[in-house]
């Protein structure tokens, strides 16, 4: 099993990559639309021979399905809702397993930093995007809180 985490001190945000070498397969979650970035996880992805089949979104943003879609066009991507486009865009439904290779990942519905916000639960890791954040608020950008 492979696991590798990024993280991206201009937005303090975290993606990471999963992968079942010895089937090739792999998902990247939240992966940074920068295509600088990009490089990065296409040139891990290159070096340990593995085929990236999903990109699993825990929340969107506006914008962030085409640059990913230029970046990747071989792998599907999952939202909690479906944006305007259609093609390889799908939306996750709460409970629902992804598998690549030998290994499996499952969708949790977890409204709340945007309002089709989704968790993701591999193993005993549970990657929830924007849903907590350290010495933050992770609510709707159109809620306010106070972090202190």
């Amino acid at each position: 099993m492979y696991f590798r985490q990024f993280f991206d001190s201009r937005t303090a945000a975290i993606s990471y990559l999963l992968a079942d070498p010895p089937n090739a397969g792999a998902v990247a979650i939240d992966p940074d639309p920068d295509p600088c970035h990009g490089l990065v996880l296409k040139s891990l992805l290159a070096e340990r021979k593995l085929e990236l089949g999903l990109i699993l979104l825990t929340h969107t943003h506006d914008g962030s399905f085409e640059d990913l879609a230029e970046q990747y066009p071989g792998a599907g991507i999952v939202a909690g809702t479906r944006p305007r486009q259609s093609g390889r865009y799908r939306a996750a439904i709460d409970d629902e397993n992804f598998c690549f290779g030998h290994e499996r990942i499952r969708v949790i519905a977890t409204p709340g930093h945007t309002p089709f916000s989704v968790s993701y639960l591999w193993r005993d890791r549970l990657f929830c995007g924007d849903a907590l954040e350290l010495g933050g608020c992770g609510l709707s950008e159109d809620r306010e809180c106070d972090p202190g």
